[in-house]
């Protein structure tokens, strides 16, 4: 179970989070807004919404911010898994021709965090644990012939191995000298497993 433990050591029960928008409606000017939030070693996803609800008391109408979870994102020992609601998005945000949340995300939102994942964890704006799962995203996830991420189950569940796991650990902490997590997790690195897949070399 070494992998759970070093995936909770690199996360924080900290709020770290960072959000995603774009523009939906028919004008295309209506803000869709996600977050990107990593709680103990699970990455979750959620949509931000605002809806004026009435009071009765006081007839006024006030703005009720709703967090809506959209999915998760968690890597076990061996194994990546991605669980994407099938949420439809409301009328009003409709573009193009994504119709559901898990469409925005696959073709938006996750790639421009995967993308960002380095400067992400090295400005501390989410937790180190990030850059490892976006890492593991595009080496079990990623198309290279399309360039995009192949996530056309709404749950996938995508295998790999502990010698990539250790390669992927090896380029995060390369990458990004400066956060200490990643050179610490090493520290556990068995001395058999010293090579590093060339793939999965980081191209944001």
């Amino acid at each position: 179970m070494q992998l759970q433990n070093q995936v909770y050591a690199l996360s924080n029960a900290s709020n770290f989070g960072v959000s995603y928008s774009c523009f939906g409606g028919k004008k295309g000017n209506v803000p869709i807004v996600y977050t990107l939030e990593v709680v103990n070693g699970k990455i979750n996803i959620f949509f931000h919404s605002t809806v004026p609800v009435k009071n009765e008391i006081t007839g006024k109408t006030d703005n009720i911010h709703n967090k809506t979870p959209m999915g998760e994102i968690k890597a076990v020992p061996g194994s990546l898994y991605i669980q994407l609601n099938e949420d439809l998005l409301p009328n009003k945000l409709v573009f193009d021709e994504n119709k559901f949340h898990w469409e925005v995300l696959v073709s938006l939102a996750l790639p421009y965090w995967i993308n960002k994942a380095s400067d992400l964890v090295e400005n501390n704006r989410i937790a180190p644990v990030w850059l490892i799962i976006a890492k593991l995203i595009k080496l079990t996830s990623y198309d290279v012939m399309t360039d995009l991420l192949d996530i056309y189950d709404v749950s996938t569940v995508k295998a790999f191995t502990a010698n990539q796991w250790w390669d992927v650990l090896d380029i995060c902490a390369r990458e990004v000298p400066s956060i200490p997590q990643f050179r610490n997790a090493l520290k556990g690195k068995p001395v058999v497993l010293n090579s590093v897949d060339p793939h999965i070399e980081p191209t944001a």
